[in-house]
C-alpha cells in the first residue's frame, strides 16, 4: 500500500522552494520509488497532472 499522506507531506515541505521542473522531478522520483501504482498515488497526493 502506498502512503499518499507521506508523499503529500514531503511535497508540501518542498513545494515552496521548487520551481515547476523541480516539482515534476520530485513527483517522478516518488512515483518510481513507490513502484506499481506510484504514478496514480503521486498524482492524487500532489495534484500534478500525469502528462
Amino acid at each position: 500500500m502506498i502512503d499518499e499522506s507521506a508523499i503529500r507531506l514531503r511535497f508540501e515541505a518542498l513545494c515552496d522552494v521548487l520551481d515547476e521542473r523541480g516539482r515534476r522531478r520530485f513527483a517522478a522520483a516518488e512515483a518510481l520509488a513507490a513502484g506499481r501504482g506510484g504514478v496514480t498515488a503521486v498524482m492524487r497526493a500532489t495534484g500534478i497532472a500525469r502528462s
